[in-house]
């Protein structure tokens, strides 16, 4: 979150940008998972855009439940048929399987993915 945080400054202090009150944010797959998390703790998002990217049931980096107290536009598209992230959601097993498949396994916590329906509306 820091190094996007420090990125915006850096475009905004290098172009002219038009409307500095408006930052949105966009993203795919991890990315919008990503999004989701910068438009929960990086002062200043506006809207955010997730294309196959949930806001995950996880943690946070020292461990914590990771919460979302904000309320701000958001558009998420997301297949009834992907087969990496589950429209209907997916539990730490089946995450798991994943980041076994790629070597993650004992790097990365495991989190679970909401269904999409549960996910746009918690936002």
């Amino acid at each position: 979150v820091q190094f996007v945080d420090d990125l915006v400054t850096l475009v905004r202090a290098r172009f002219s940008v038009v409307d500095r009150s408006l930052l949105f944010v966009t993203g795919v797959s991890n990315g919008g998972m990503m999004v989701n998390r910068l438009a929960c703790q990086l002062d200043g998002v506006t809207a955010m855009a997730s294309v196959s990217g949930p806001l995950i049931n996880g943690t946070d980096d020292i461990g914590a439940p990771f919460q979302c107290d904000r309320s701000l536009p958001i558009l998420h598209i997301h297949g009834h048929k992907d087969p990496i992230v589950p429209f209907g959601g997916c539990n730490s097993t089946w995450a798991s399987y994943g980041f076994e498949c790629i070597g993650l396994h004992k790097m990365h916590p495991i989190a679970d993915f909401p269904a999409v329906e549960t996910y746009v509306n918690d936002w």
